[in-house]
Parts: C-alpha cells; sequence; structure tokens
C-alpha cells in the first residue's frame, strides 16, 4: 500500500510540477557534425520540461546548421513514461531533401490501405526522388495480393521539407488476359502493365515510350477471359533532337558525346539516355548544376522529333579541399596525393578519382563520398572529404621452418624482418629496410621514396642492397636510384641507372671483383582496388634492365627482363580468386655467374612448400592460385596451390617436364589483431609429408 501511495505522489508531482527525469538522448543522422550531442543542452539524468526541451531543440538546429555543409531538416519526439515520471528525447537529423509528412490517400476513402513500414520513406527521414516508384511498386504488389489492382499517383510539396501524398485509386483485378500480335513485348511484360490500372491506356502508354506510335487495341470479354488483339504497325525512328537553353555548348558535340545517330529507333529509354549521357558531359566540363528535361515529342513522317530543355547554370570551378580527420598528413600533400587542382574546371569524374586515389594510397582506413559547397556570391565549389586516418608505419616479422630432410637431418629456421615508415613527417616521404637470413645466405635491402620532385607529379627513389653467400663465398654490393613518372592513376613509367659490385673466390683463396653498370626502365598498370588486400583488379610490371659487367675475366654484356602479372576475380561479396604469374630471365655471356647473379625460387612469395631461395636459375617462372575468403579490409583466409621451375635458357617452357615441374600447396591467413596483422602459410611441396610442410609466420604491426 504505502508503495502504491509514493507511485501515485510521484505522478501527482510530475504532473502538477511539469518536470520529467531524462532517461536518453538520441540524436541520430548526424553525419557532418561528429559532436553534435554537444550541441544539445539536455543530458541524460537532467530533469526538464516540455518547454526546456523546446528551447534546447531551438537551440540545437540553429547550432547544428551553422556546422553542417548542407541544410538540414529536424524531428523532434519526446516519449514520455508516466509511471517513472521519465521520457526519453528522440532528435532525428536529416542533411539535405527530408520527409516532414507522408499521407495516404485512398479512392474509395474506406478502402484498406498498406502499412507505412513498407515504404522506403519515413516521416522525419531522408527524401529521395528515385525511391518514389519504388514505394508505389510495393504498395501495388500490397494490393494484388489482395485482388486489387492499384493506379497510384504521388504529389510532393515543399522544397527541403517534403510532404509526400499518394493518391490511390482501386478497382478489382482482372479474372484473366490474354494477348495476342504482340512482338515486341513478351506476355508477361504486357499483363505488368495492363495489371496497374485500365487496361487500353496503360498497353498504349507502354508501346508509345518504345516509339510504336500507331499502335491499336482490339479487346474481347467472354465468360472471365478479355482477350486484347495487339496490332503493332511499324516503329518510329528519331527525327532529330532539338535543344533550347545550351548557350555554352554547341548541340553536336552533346549528341557526339551521346552516341546519337539520326534514324536509330526511338524509344523514352533512349532519351532518358541521351539527357544522362549529355548531364555527364555537362558536369564533367564545369557546369555541376545542369538541368536537363524534355519539352515535348512531336511525331512527324520521318518520326520522332524530341525537344529538350537545357538550364546550364553556370560554368564552375574547384575551389578549396577541406579534409576532416588527417591528423598527421599534411594538407598539402593529401592535396597533391588525391591530384585535387584549385581554379581547374568542376568535373564530377575527376571528383570520384580524387576519392579514389585517397583511398589507394593506403594511409586511410575509410574514405567517405566528398561533398561540395559553392562560394558566396562565386561559381567555386569546395570539396569536402572525410577520412580515418590509418598507421602509415610498419614492422614486420617473418619466421620460416622446415624440418630436416632424409640425408641432412637438421630442421631449418629462416628469418625475414621488415621496417617501413610510410609517411615521414606527414609529407608522403617513404623509407624502408629489409633483412633476411636464410642459411647460408645472408641479405639487406634498403629504400627510400621521394614523392613529387620539384612540386612535379615525378617521384624519385634510390637503393642501397647487400647480398652474401658463405657457402658460395661471395659478397654483392649494389647501388641505384630511379624517377617514376606517371602516366595516369594507373599507369606508371620508371628509368635509371644501378651499379653493383660482386666480390667471389676465383681460384684457391684469391678474391676478384666484377663491376656492373646498368640501366633500368620499367612500366607498371596497377588497376587493383586496394593492393594491401584486392577484391578485384589487375596488375602487371614490366622492368628491364641492360649493363655492362667488367671483370677479371673480361668485359660482358647482360639482359635482365621481368613480367609480374596479377588478376582479381570476384566471386561474390566475400570471396576472390587470386591468381600471379611471373617470369624472369637474365641473358649473359659469362659462363662464370654466381649463384647471386641468379634469380632465386622457393619460398613464401614464389612457391610455397620450399625453402626460402631453395633454388635457382638464370631463368625462372611460377604462377601462384588462390581462393579468398575475405573477412575485413585486410584479412582473409586462403587455399592456394604454387608452381614454378628453373632453366638456364629463356624458353624454359621447353625444359621443363612433369618430373622437375616444382609445385606446393597449402592454406594458410592473414588476420588483423590488436597485436597487428598475423600471418600464418603453411605448404607442402611435391611428394612431401603432410608433417614436413614449411610453416611461414608473419607479424606485421603497424604504428
Amino acid at each position: 500500500m504505502r508503495r502504491l501511495i509514493l507511485v501515485l505522489t510521484v505522478i501527482l508531482c510530475s504532473i502538477v510540477q511539469g518536470s520529467m527525469l531524462v532517461d536518453s538522448v538520441v540524436i541520430s543522422g548526424a553525419t557532418s557534425v561528429p559532436e553534435a550531442a554537444a550541441l544539445f543542452a539536455v543530458r541524460k539524468g537532467d530533469s526538464t520540461t516540455e518547454a526546456m526541451i523546446g528551447n534546447a531543440f531551438a537551440r540545437f538546429r540553429e547550432a547544428y546548421e551553422k556546422e553542417a555543409a548542407l541544410s538540414c531538416g529536424f524531428l523532434l519526439s519526446t516519449t514520455q513514461d508516466s509511471l517513472r515520471g521519465s521520457c526519453t528525447i528522440t532528435i532525428t537529423v536529416s542533411e539535405g531533401a527530408w520527409v516532414r509528412s507522408l499521407a495516404l490517400a485512398p479512392e474509395p476513402e474506406e478502402s484498406p490501405v498498406p502499412p507505412l513500414r513498407l515504404l522506403y520513406h519515413k516521416e522525419g527521414g531522408p527524401f529521395a526522388d528515385d525511391s518514389l516508384q519504388g514505394d508505389m511498386r510495393r504498395m501495388r504488389s500490397w494490393y494484388a495480393d489482395r485482388s486489387l489492382t492499384a493506379s497510384i499517383t504521388v504529389e510532393t510539396m515543399g522544397a527541403r521539407e517534403k510532404r509526400i501524398v499518394f493518391a490511390i485509386t482501386l478497382r478489382p483485378a482482372h479474372a484473366r488476359l490474354l494477348f495476342a500480335g504482340n512482338r515486341f513485348f513478351d506476355q508477361a511484360t504486357l499483363a505488368a502493365a495492363a495489371a496497374e490500372t485500365d487496361p487500353i491506356p496503360a498497353l498504349r502508354r507502354l508501346y508509345h515510350t518504345q516509339g510504336f506510335f500507331a499502335v491499336s487495341f482490339d479487346s474481347q470479354s467472354r465468360d472471365s477471359v478479355t482477350t486484347i488483339t495487339i496490332t503493332e504497325c511499324a516503329r518510329s525512328p528519331f527525327a532529330s533532337v532539338l535543344m533550347v537553353g545550351n548557350d555554352k555548348i554547341p548541340p553536336d558535340t552533346l549528341l557526339s558525346y551521346a552516341s546519337f545517330k539520326r534514324g536509330e529507333p526511338f524509344s523514352e529509354e533512349r532519351v532518358t539516355g541521351i539527357i544522362q549521357a549529355m548531364l555527364a558531359w555537362y558536369e564533367n566540363h564545369g557546369f555541376p548544376f545542369c538541368e536537363i528535361s524534355p519539352r515535348e515529342f512531336t511525331y512527324g513522317p520521318e518520326g520522332v522529333i524530341v525537344s529538350l530543355a537545357i538550364s546550364e547554370k553556370g560554368r564552375y570551378h574547384f575551389g578549396n579541399l577541406y579534409v576532416y580527420g588527417a591528423a598527421t598528413t599534411k594538407p598539402g600533400a593529401i592535396t597533391r596525393l588525391a591530384g585535387f587542382r584549385e581554379g581547374s574546371l568542376f568535373s564530377q569524374t575527376e571528383l570520384l578519382k580524387l576519392t579514389a586515389r585517397l583511398a589507394r594510397s593506403s594511409l586511410f582506413e575509410t574514405v567517405e563520398e566528398p561533398r561540395i559547397t559553392v562560394q558566396q556570391g562565386r561559381r567555386v565549389a569546395d570539396v569536402h572529404i572525410r577520412v580515418v586516418e590509418g598507421s602509415h608505419n610498419s614492422a614486420e616479422g617473418m619466421v620460416g621452418y622446415a624440418p630436416g630432410q632424409e640425408g641432412d637431418g637438421e630442421n631449418r629456421f629462416s628469418g625475414y624482418a621488415h621496417l617501413a615508415l610510410g609517411n615521414i613527417a606527414g609529407t608522403c616521404r617513404s623509407l624502408s629496410f629489409d633483412y633476411l637470413r636464410e642459411t647460408p645466405v645472408l641479405s639487406g635491402d634498403f629504400r627510400y621514396r621521394e614523392p613529387w620532385v620539384l612540386g612535379s607529379r615525378i617521384s624519385a627513389e634510390g637503393a642501397f642492397s647487400y647480398h652474401t653467400d658463405e657457402a658460395e663465398a661471395y659478397t654483392i654490393w649494389e647501388t641505384g636510384v630511379r624517377i617514376v613518372v606517371p602516366f595516369s592513376d594507373q599507369v606508371t613509367f620508371s628509368t635509371g641507372i644501378a651499379q653493383s659490385a660482386n666480390t667471389y673466390r676465383d681460384t684457391g683463396s684469391f678474391f676478384s671483383t666484377d663491376r656492373t653498370y646498368a640501366t633500368l626502365a620499367g612500366i607498371t598498370i596497377d588497376a587493383r582496388d586496394f593492393p594491401d588486400n584486392p577484391r578485384s583488379g589487375y596488375f602487371l610490371e614490366l622492368p628491364v634492365r641492360y649493363g655492362r659487367k667488367r671483370g677479371s675475366t673480361g668485359v660482358f654484356n647482360e639482359a635482365a627482363f621481368s613480367a609480374n602479372a596479377e588478376y582479381i576475380l570476384p566471386m561474390g561479396r566475400t570471396q576472390a580468386l587470386y591468381c600471379k604469374a611471373a617470369y624472369r630471365t637474365l641473358a649473359s655471356n659469362d659462363p662464370t655467374l654466381n649463384r647471386g647473379e641468379l634469380f632465386p625460387l622457393g619460398g613464401a612469395l614464389t612457391v610455397r612448400g620450399y625453402r626460402e631461395n631453395q633454388f635457382y636459375g638464370k631463368t625462372i617462372a611460377f604462377a601462384r592460385t588462390e581462393y579468398r575468403f575475405l573477412a575485413g579490409l585486410r584479412s582473409r583466409f586462403a587455399l592456394f596451390f604454387d608452381l614454378g621451375a628453373t632453366a638456364d635458357r629463356p624458353a624454359i617452357f621447353r625444359e621443363v617436364s612433369a618430373r622437375n615441374l616444382l609445385f606446393g600447396y597449402g592454406a594458410g591467413f592473414s588476420l588483423k589483431t590488436k597485436a597487428g596483422l598475423l600471418g600464418i602459410d603453411y605448404g607442402l611441396a611435391r611428394n612431401s609429408p603432410v608433417l614436413e610442410g614449411k610453416i611461414h609466420l608473419n607479424i606485421k604491426n603497424s604504428f
């Protein structure tokens, strides 16, 4: 009894005073203002009133619109719990056009109406003109399940705050419709069109959309079956396309871009395609707000004359690039990385490329779609992009283990370490160091990359490498520089020079040194969507090296050619087939080449299941196939099968047979963890027992 009195007292006090305890404040749809909750003065746990909520909401709207990139709509709702004297406050933000109200008006009025939850549009939600047709299709399908045919029209009112009214006219569905004489449309298409409203007018409109303006219909009903006989007649062609309002661009330019040909069959879909192509041309040549609409279709003896109304609305240029979320990378580096040029003509294609360049750089975890704002009183469009900056640096280690083979009995470990600084001081300069130890081989590699030399698109790279083999008693030092010139976002050309010194044991305990001076060239095509863990695309690299070697035994010419190709075929949303093929050959008239001058084969980067650099040859070729199950941006599980071979001549396929072909198979995974990227591959070589496979452990920590 005391509890009941206490509850009634609380309710009475809350009614008298009008105050409520706030259970929670939910703000949804706030995309361009990250700290939107801080703008609303009422907090969870506060004691408030309806008036206080209204005042706080008004201040929230004013503050939000000052910070938002677009004009916004707001919807406030308060859910009260009278027993507890508390409430839940919900604020829905819609940036751009939004739905203020939504209504269904059936005829007759007492007719059933579908539930609003079937529709894409919701009160307080965003407005999308393209989704209105989908909403009408859903309602027609709902009525069809109830043996009713619905004719639905929609009216939208308001520029930013939309009021949507669906007018619905109902009639009983036809028991059965049959069609005769139709050649252009099939039975299913005609039945779908005729089910929406009165059959004959609906069918006539359908045929008119495809240029059959002389079509005629004859309808006969018997029992519960209606047979409609169709006489299609000839299809009308396009006679011409006339334009009004294209002050800056001549008609021939626009029609050429749309691939329009006089005399081609008329259809409304083709008219829409012409308009879309012309809009694309305008958007890519400085007219982002251009509008094109059909004025009229005139049917004559020579065909259909289409008249289009064009509103160009001025030519715009790019203004400033604003990137949000990049704490490390400097704005100037991001601008160059994105290829953004202030003052250039606005281009929608260039806007999309800008986003793709940032996403492919691997500096950012996510890159959102760009938004544009227009500077007041100027035809200048500023670009706004929000990014989530990723880790720029990485430390990577790999350990290989191979059980002792028969006759050797020694278990072998191999080690690999990689350190990369990918964005030094936020300038996109990069530095990397690689170390490999595979007894008796020891090698190291140091590389530095300077982007945008002298403010140009050209980048420069310097490299220093060291390689020694204790068993063969030789050491190779090499230095080189090269420049990389981009032809496009996907194609680059490189050229450079290199010098190497090869010290080896000649005869007995005497050592000799050969020096090689070489020129480098190559072309690279990279169309992968995300190089670190691609889901689709392809990659092709063709490097060439030519040099002269001077040593104790003479002067020799050397030429090396390589080809590396990758292709990734998507197999659904989370699976992909990865294929890689590589070929490398060395042409040299030096008969005393040591192992360090040959190409290695075997290990984690070539043919898995074998030791690192287990085989060497003047010519090698290998192929890798993986069926990948993608578990994240950088995570995957894969089943793999690798092939490889070595030879002493460039025509490697003449020397390869089923007996000397190397192949490995197995499984592996790469998983992003809190400690970094963890990768393990277990590979089995040809004729190897299951327990004698090679384990490749890779740990990559980003920071």
